[in-house]
């Protein structure tokens, strides 16, 4: 298709004004990178091949993280994204790098940067979004935090960081940093990739899938807080789930000529392209272990110095419909149970687990 016709196309499938917008905001990006592009090269060499032949795992951030017992990834290299802080309170441990794509979300994010810099070792984001949005003169000055810039048109997997491609969600951009840092092993987790619309929302752009929550209700993620009341996001219609698969797919088929091995280690997850392993058995700690690693999360972040402490202090939760918890008692369940009360009790309990298959409600009261 000659260049021409492409972009007759692309008239017919968005009309004149979309497709007129979309050049505005590529010449928009353009001028701000060449504007605000910071001189990063140096500092980005600093990184390459650092962690030459290790593992590291890319959480994400779907519902099922709250069947995964992240407690045991407290010696462990990680990458986080996004909202992902809101789960700093149930574990140990803090993530070694953390990433923000999203013009929205880093909208977010960059009010309340120090969260994000104070609880990981490295931040990356992009200096200029695509959409032309400048984010590198909304933060100050600070060693923490890598700036990288997008490739304005084609796709693939860049080796050649700072710049980087695109594709549809903030962890493509993760396995090519990851990739960059030396790592050979990624084990993904939380990649769900079930997307539910979600409906307690308002447009805040009209022709386009930018979106605010009305409710502290989010469907797609391990927290009803993360895309919650007053959180601004892009809608996931289906085009853009599709768009994701198809880059990950493409991920799974270059991983090999790349040299990383690609694992998913998640529960529920629809992603296919990648082998899938069970994550216990990746991390290989004995029974032993695993129960030191969940009573240093509960030292960390509650009152109670023991497992024994906290167990005794607990109510059995009866599966009895929806339940709602005294915010003053603490509770455990089956995970089967304990799942769906997560949610209607995020404002009053902290939930900790799953540990021999039971989840640990501790009254906020209770923890540190």
């Amino acid at each position: 298709m000659t260049m021409l016709a492409k972009q007759l196309s692309l008239v017919r499938k968005y009309g004149l004004k979309e497709f007129l917008r979309g050049k505005i905001q590529k010449a928009k990006y353009v001028l701000n990178i060449l504007k605000f592009h910071p001189n990063e090269r140096e500092k980005w060499n600093s990184l390459y091949g650092r962690y030459s032949g290790e593992r590291v795992f890319l959480i994400g951030n779907g519902p099922s993280l709250n069947k995964t017992p992240l407690f045991l990834l407290k010696n462990e290299k990680v990458m986080c994204f996004n909202h992902f802080y809101l789960m700093l309170e149930k574990v140990s441990w803090r993530p070694e790098f953390y990433t923000i794509v999203d013009n929205l979300v880093l909208d977010d994010i960059v009010k309340n940067i120090d969260v994000v810099l104070n609880n990981s070792k490295e931040v990356f984001m992009p200096s200029v979004h695509a959409q032309g949005d400048v984010f590198i003169t909304k933060v100050k000055e600070n060693d923490q935090i890598y700036w990288f810039r997008h490739y304005i048109f084609g796709a693939g997997f860049s080796k050649k960081l700072p710049k980087i491609y695109g594709g549809g969600t903030v962890i493509y951009e993760g396995f090519q940093i990851l990739k960059y840092l030396g790592f050979s092993e990624i084990i993904m987790i939380g990649v769900d990739m079930n997307y539910q619309i979600h409906k307690s929302v308002k447009s805040i752009k009209k022709n386009s899938t930018n979106i605010e929550s009305l409710a502290n209700n989010d469907p797609n993620h391990f927290d009803p807080r993360y895309f919650g009341k007053g959180r601004k996001y892009h809608q996931p219609e289906s085009h853009i789930i599709q768009n994701i698969f198809k880059n990950l797919k493409y991920l799974a088929e270059v991983s090999k000529s790349l040299d990383i091995k690609i694992i998913n280690a998640g529960y529920d997850s629809e992603v296919n392209f990648f082998p899938k392993a069970d994550f216990i058995e990746i991390l290989g700690l004995d029974k032993h272990k695993r129960f030191q690693l969940f009573e240093e999360t509960l030292k960390a972040n509650t009152i109670y110095r023991s497992f024994e402490e906290l167990k005794k202090s607990t109510y059995k939760i009866e599966p009895f419909g929806m339940i709602i918890l005294s915010e003053d008692d603490n509770y455990h369940a089956k995970l089967e149970i304990g799942l769906p009360i997560i949610k209607e009790n995020i404002f009053s309990h902290v939930c900790f687990g799953p540990f021999e298959n039971e989840l640990f409600f501790v009254s906020r009261n209770k923890c540190i």
